[in-house]
C-alpha cells in the first residue's frame, strides 16, 4: 500500500510531533561536561588541576564538542545550548522519520510510518510511558548532549541497511561513532552481522571471553578498586535495566523464529540477537566483575538499539496477521497466538498498553454481536469513575492512598486519558468509520488533561498520544480523498495546533533558570577573577545562585563543588584525586574508615556541602586546604569571614556580590 502522506509533509510533520513531545531542560546533569568541554576547546587550559581535566575524558574520542563550541562562539551561552539542542532534536525527528520511510517501502506498510513514528516518538523519546525505564536511561535526552546526537545518525544508518550499496550503512554509523562511540557504535557489529553473517560465530566467541582480560590485572582490563565503590550498581538500580534489556533479547530471539516471514526481516532480527546478547552479556559481567573497560563502555547503550528492532518488528508482524487472517476471519494458529502473548509481555509494564491490551483480549474472545456493548460498558464505567475521581482527588488521596505507582493524581490521570486516547488511535485503525468518536474522544482527553494540570502540562508524555490520536484519527482519513481544499485546511490546523504547543511547551525552564543561566554568559569569554591561573585549586563556597552547579556557573573549575566528578573515567589517579579532595573537606568531622565505606556517594556530598556552608567550619577547612597547598583561593559570597578580601565582582544575576581571598591573606 502506498504510503498515505507524502514525504514532503511526513517530514516536517515528524519534526513539529516530536518538538511537542520533547523540550529543552537546560543546564541540567550532563550537560555540564558537555558544555564545559565545549568550552575548554575554545579556551584551552582553563581548567587546569580540575580532576574532570587532569587525567583525560570522552571529550578526547568525540567530534561532539568543536561542533558545540561553535554556538558557543556564534551567540550566549544559553542560547547556544538551547539552539543546538533544539537543532540535534529536529535530527532525531528527521532521521527517524526517514528510517520509517525507507523500511515500511522496504517490507510495503508504507501505511505504517506515520503510526510507527508517532509511536515511537511517543513512547521512547525523553517523556516515555515505560515505567522501568524512569530510573534507568532515556533514549531522547532533552539537552545537548553527544549521546542523542550520535543515536540520530544511528537511525540514519539503519535506514540505509536493507540497500544495495551496502557500504552506507557503516559509513554514516561511523559518524555517529565519532559523535559518541558508545551509542551508534552498536550498529557497526549489527551491520556485520547482517551483511557477514560467518563473522557471528568468531566475533561471539571472542567477546565471551574479553572479560577474562580482567586477569592482566592492568587498566583498562583489570578490576577498579573496591574503595570506588559508589560508581558500582546496586543491585535496585540494576534490574530495571536489566529486565528491559533481557525482555528486548527475548522478544528478538522468539521474533527472529517462527514469526518473521520476510528473509531479510528475519535476518536482521537474528543479527540483532547476537548484537544485543553480546551487550547484555557484557553489562551483566560488568557489574559483577567491576571490569573497568567494559564498566566504561557502557553496554546498556545498545537499548535504543533494541527499541527500534522491536517496534519495526511488532508492527511488521502485527499488520501482517491482520491483513492476512484477522481481517479475513480465518483462525491463528499456535505461533500467532504465542506471538501475541509474548507481544503483550513485552509491554505489560507499560500502563496504557496494558489497558489496551486487555479490551482487545475481550474483543478477542467475544462474539461479534456482543463487543459493541461490551466496549460501551467498559468505556462509560471507566470513565465515569476517572472522572468523578478527578473531581474530588483531594478527599481521595487524603482517605484512600493509591499504590506507589499512581501516588500523584497529576500522572494517574493523565496515564488513564492517555490510555484512552491510545485505544481510541487502536479502534480507528481497526474501524475507520469510527473516525467522529475517536476524535470526540481526543477532545475530551485534551481537555481533561490541560484542565487537571493547567494549560500545557510540563509533564507533556500525557500529550504525545493525544496527538497522535489528532495525527492519524483527523488527518489521515481527510489526506486519503481527493480534496485538495480539506488537505491544505486540515494540515494547516495542524501545523497551526503544533507549533503553537511547540513553542509553548519546548522550553522547559522556568523564568528563574533562564535569569541564572543567561548570567552564565559574564564568564564565557573571561572567567572570574581572572588573576587566579590554577583555576582546580580554588575552593568554592557559593550559597544560593550557582550554589548548586558552580562549576557550569562561573566556568573556571573547582578545588570542590557538587559536580566535580563529573565525567570521571576510570582512571586510579583520577577517582583517587577526587576522593582525597572530598575527604579533606570533612577536616574536623573526619569519619573514620569503616564509616566512610558506608556513606553513600550523595551522603558524603551532602555533608561536604553542609560544612562548606557552616561560617565556623568553611575558615577551618579554607586555613588547612591553604597550609597544605592544596587550594590558591576562596571564592564564597559570605561577607564576614575574618579574611582580606583580594578582589570583588557583582554578578549579573540579583547583583549578588562574591569575594575572593587568596591563601596569601589568609592569616
Amino acid at each position: 500500500m502506498r504510503q498515505i502522506i507524502s514525504m514532503k509533509v511526513f517530514i516536517p510533520l515528524a519534526v513539529l510531533f516530536f518538538l511537542c513531545v520533547n523540550h529543552f531542560d537546560g543546564f541540567e546533569q550532563d550537560c555540564i561536561l558537555y558544555t564545559l568541554q565545549a568550552i575548554n576547546r575554545i579556551f584551552s587550559g582553563r581548567f587546569i588541576d580540575d580532576p574532570a581535566f587532569m587525567f583525560g575524558n570522552q571529550d578526547a574520542f568525540s567530534i561532539f564538542s568543536p561542533l558545540y563550541a561553535v554556538f558557543i562562539k556564534l551567540l550566549p551561552i544559553d542560547t547556544a545550548a538551547f539552539f543546538f539542542t533544539m537543532l540535534t532534536h529536529c535530527g532525531v525527528a528527521i532521521s527517524f522519520a526517514w528510517l520509517s520511510h525507507k523500511w515500511t517501502k522496504k517490507f510495503h506498510q508504507q501505511q505504517l510510518a506515520l503510526p510507527i513514528t508517532l509511536f515511537f516518538f511517543s513512547m521512547y523519546a525523553y517523556g516515555e510511558f515505560r515505567n522501568d525505564m524512569w530510573d534507568t536511561i532515556k533514549t531522547i535526552e532533552a539537552f545537548p548532549v553527544a549521546r542523542t546526537l550520535s543515536v540520530c545518525f544511528g537511525f540514519w544508518g539503519l535506514a540505509h541497511l536493507f540497500d544495495k550499496n551496502k557500504w552506507i550503512t557503516p559509513a554514516i554509523l561511523l559518524i555517529g561513532s565519532l559523535v559518541h562511540p558508545l551509542t551508534a557504535g552498536w550498529g557497526l557489529p549489527l551491520w556485520i552481522f547482517f551483511r557477514f553473517p560467518k563473522t557471528k560465530l568468531p566475533i561471539t566467541i571472542a567477546a565471551v571471553l574479553l572479560p577474562a582480560t580482567i586477569l592482566i590485572n592492568k587498566a583498562p582490563w583489570a578490576a577498579y578498586p573496591e574503595d570506588w565503590v559508589h560508581i558500582g550498581w546496586d543491585i535496585e538500580g540494576i534490574i530495571p535495566l536489566v529486565q528491559n534489556l533481557l525482555l528486548n533479547l527475548l522478544f528478538l530471539i522468539s521474533a527472529s523464529t517462527k514469526f518473521i516471514q520476510d528473509k531479510k526481516l528475519k535476518k536482521f532480527a537474528q543479527a540483532q540477537v547476537f548484537t544485543a546478547g553480546i551487550a547484555i552479556y557484557w553489562f551483566i559481567v560488568s557489574v559483577f566483575t567491576h571490569h573497568i573497560f567494559l564498566f566504561q563502555v557502557q553496554t546498556f547503550r545498545i537499548l535504543w538499539l533494541c527499541q527500534v528492532s522491536a517496534i519495526f518488528i511488532q508492527f511488521f508482524i502485527g499488520a501482517h496477521l491482520y491483513v492476512s487472517k484477522l481481517r479475513k476471519g480465518k483462525t491463528l494458529d499456535i505461533w500467532d497466538k504465542i506471538f501475541f502473548a509474548i507481544t503483550f509481555v513485552y509491554w505489560i509494564d507499560s500502563p496504557f498498553i496494558l489497558v489496551g491490551a486487555v479490551v482487545a483480549a475481550i474483543l478477542f474472545v467475544t462474539r461479534k454481536k456482543t463487543y459493541f456493548g461490551i466496549i460501551r460498558v467498559i468505556m462509560a464505567c471507566t470513565w465515569i469513575a476517572t472522572t468523578t475521581f478527578s473531581a474530588y482527588w483531594i478527599i481521595f488521596l487524603h482517605q484512600h492512598p493509591l499504590p506507589e505507582l499512581y501516588k500523584s493524581y497529576l500522572t494517574f490521570i493523565q496515564e488513564f486519558f492517555a490510555m484512552t486516547a491510545a485505544l481510541a488511535l487502536a479502534v480507528h485503525t481497526v474501524y475507520p468509520k469510527w473516525r467522529k468518536a475517536v476524535i470526540g474522544i481526543t477532545l475530551l482527553c485534551a481537555i481533561e488533561i490541560l484542565w487537571g494540570n493547567q494549560i500545557f502540562p510540563k509533564q507533556n508524555f500525557s500529550l504525545a498520544f493525544i496527538l497522535a490520536v489528532v495525527c492519524w484519527g483527523m488527518i489521515v482519513p481527510v489526506l486519503k480523498k481527493n480534496n485538495s481544499v480539506g488537505k491544505i485546511v486540515s494540515l494547516g490546523m495542524l501545523t497551526i495546533l503544533l507549533c503553537a504547543i511547540a513553542v509553548i511547551n519546548y522550553d522547559h525552564r522556568d523564568n528563574e533558570q533562564k535569569e541564572k543561566e543567561r548570567a552564565m554568559n559574564q564568564f564565557v569569554q573571561t572567567p572570574p577573577f581572572p588573576i587566579i591561573e590554577k583555576r582546580g585549586r580554588v575552593l568554592y563556597s557559593v550559597k544560593d545562585y550557582a550554589g548548586k552547579l558552580p562549576r557550569i556557573h562561573f566556568l573556571s573549575g573547582a578545588y570542590y563543588d557538587e559536580q566535580y566528578e563529573v565525567g570521571c573515567i576510570f582512571f586510579e589517579g583520577h577517582k583517587y584525586v577526587s576522593q582525597d579532595r572530598e575527604k579533606r573537606i570533612f577536616l574536623g568531622a573526619q569519619p573514620t574508615a569503616a564509616e566512610w565505606e558506608k556513606l553513600k556517594w550523595q551522603v558524603r556530598k551532602h555533608l561536604a556541602s553542609k560544612y562548606l556552608f557552616e561560617k565556623d567550619s568553611l575558615i577551618s577547612r579554607t586555613r588547612h586546604l591553604c597550609h597544605e597547598h592544596e587550594i590558591t583561593h576562596l571564592i564564597t559570597n559570605m561577607r564576614d569571614l575574618p579574611f582580606t578580601k583580594n578582589d570583588s565582582l557583582a554578578l549579573w544575576y540579583k547583583d549578588e556580590q562574591i569575594y575572593l581571598h587568596s591563601c596569601e591573606s589568609i592569616n
